[in-house]
This record gives C-alpha cells, structure tokens and sequence, in this order.
C-alpha cells in the first residue's frame, strides 16, 4: 500500500511549459508515451549546452523520477537532476525505463531538471514522460499533474472475516494464486 504523496511538479507530462537554460531544445510533442497515449515528447539538444528544467518545483530533499527511451539504439543521458548532482547519468534503450534519483540538496536543489545536457553524455536525443518529484525517501508510483501539484491519498485495506465461517475455536485458510 502507497502513502500520500503529492507530485510537486505541475506539468508531469507537458514539457512544452519548461524552461531551458543555454541552447533551446527542439521539443517534439505527440510522441507514444508507456500508458498507451502520445502524451510523451522528445528532447532533442546540444550537448554541454542545453538543460531542460521546471523552476522551483522540487524539495531540497525529494525522490525524483522520469520516464525515458531513446529514439533509436542505447545510449546515456542525465535525468531528474537537481544543483550539481553527480548521480544523473543514465543508460537508455529503446525500452520505457522509469529513471529515479532520490537526494537531497543544502542549498538550491529546487529546480526538477528533466533533460540536462550539460554534462558529458552520448545521447542529444531522447523521449520523455511523467515527470515527478515527491518528499520522501523512495518513489511511489505515478501521479499525473496538469497546471498545478497533485496528491493522492494513502491507500487503505481492512478485512472482515466472514461471519459463521470461520469460528473462534478453529480457522480455515483459503490461498489462491
């Protein structure tokens, strides 16, 4: 069962209302996203230039995740980033592949970077989805925004045994799988 958690990132699949820093990236929308819709979108920048971040959007300590895959073949690229952290680099494949990176930041550390080209990696392309930053120490599944944070609530179970089944001297137990 998930707790609450809340997807701080407004935009989750709309990365058309990022912002960039350095070279502007070419932004592709339309793209064939893992749930089935064309609500990804692909990235394409100049490496050691651009960077593709939402402002103010994360935690100084969050868990952070995006959904990534390469246009065509394998390759590395840098994803959730956050201040100067150095454990960004992923590989990718032509496979969705949910990407996480949880940390935590003294100072700075609120911008949720999507796409970072800035640093050394080998892909200049790739496509993306489901942006999410979260307070916690673990990601927890996905949570869809669309111009403002969402939360969901904690799940819950409970169980009442059958009355006159199972009795109070004796039990029986049922698995099925």
């Amino acid at each position: 069962l998930e707790p609450s958690r809340t997807n701080l990132i407004t935009y989750s699949e709309d990365f058309s209302q990022y912002l960039y820093g350095g070279t502007a990236p070419t932004l592709t929308a339309g793209q064939l996203a893992p749930d089935g819709t064309y609500n990804a979108t692909k990235v394409s920048g100049v490496i050691g230039s651009t960077s593709l971040y939402k402002n103010s959007e994360s935690s100084t300590t969050a868990s952070r995740s995006i959904y990534a895959r390469t246009v065509s073949g394998t390759g590395t690229a840098r994803l959730t980033s956050y201040n100067s952290n150095a454990n960004n680099l992923f590989s990718l494949t032509e496979e969705w592949q949910r990407f996480e990176l949880t940390g935590s930041s003294s100072t700075g550390g609120v911008n949720f970077y999507a796409a970072d080209f800035r640093g050394s990696q080998t892909l200049s392309e790739f496509i993306i989805w489901g942006a999410q930053s979260e307070e916690g120490s673990y990601p927890t599944s996905y949570i869809p925004t669309s111009g403002s944070s969402v939360t969901r609530a904690a799940e819950t179970c409970s169980q009442t045994p059958p009355s006159g089944i199972i009795g109070q001297t004796e039990g029986t137990m049922f698995v099925e799988y």
